[in-house]
This record gives structure tokens, sequence and C-alpha cells, in this order.
């Protein structure tokens, strides 16, 4: 379990990390003129399925720049494999959100699994390129 943690935690620095790096320095918006809020869910909902079926390549290929060099095929693979044997089977979709934040889109999508819940944030850049990535 502590392994698990461990793994949890230095995705969710990697991933903020990450999307710090990548970011142009924008604030926040009042409203989204940029994100298609249900594209950004739907978007965040694949990544999950990506994930559960283990196509790590198809992730990475979505992402940004800054977020693959740091985040390649392998290690998103070692980091997410863990937590899936900890979580158990997937059992469904149970709700997803969108906030738009310093110019980003997030969907985060509430994961139910055989042996505890899940939510998965995707942070996108206005190309809709992952540049972000969180598990908590």
């Amino acid at each position: 379990m502590k392994k698990w943690l461990r793994a949890a935690a230095a995705l969710a620095c990697a991933g903020m990390l990450l999307t710090a790096c990548s970011g142009q320095g924008k604030e926040g918006s009042s409203g989204s003129s940029v994100y298609d809020e249900e594209a950004v869910k739907q978007a965040a909902v694949h990544v999950v399925e990506h994930l559960n079926n283990g196509d790590y390549g198809d992730i990475v290929a979505l992402m940004d720049d800054t977020m693959a060099e740091q985040l390649d095929e392998e290690k998103l693979k070692e980091t997410w494999e863990p937590i899936a044997q900890q979580l158990g089977a997937f059992s469904e979709i149970e709700d997803t959100a969108f906030v738009e934040d310093k110019g980003y889109g997030i969907g985060a999508v509430l994961v139910k699994y055989e042996n505890a819940e899940l939510q998965v944030q995707v942070t996108y850049n206005e190309e809709m390129q992952i540049s972000g990535l969180f598990f908590r």
C-alpha cells in the first residue's frame, strides 16, 4: 500500500510540475471561450479508457511536448499499473466535471473500481493536448 501511495504522490507531483512548466503565464478566466466543456470531459473519459486498456502510447500521443518528454509510455505504464492493481477491476464512470483555470481546461472523471474510487484529472492546453495528469 505504501508503494502505491508513493507512486501516486510522485505522479501527482510530476503532473503539477509539468503543468506549471508548460504554462504560458496565462491567468484564470471568468468563462470558457476557448474550451468546449463536453469535449474536455469526453476527452478525459477517453484517457481513463486508455488507462484501463493499457493503451499508454495512445495517451502519450495526446500530450504536449513538455509532458511527453517527462512522462513517456514506459513511465506512465510503471506508474499506472501498480495503482490499477490496488484499484481492482473497472466498474464504471460515476461522474465527470469541467473547470477552466489559468488558461487550461481540466476534465475530472470520478471512476469506480472494484476496491476503490479514483478521480482522474486531465489538464488540457488550448490545442487540446494533455498538459497534466493527476490521480486522486
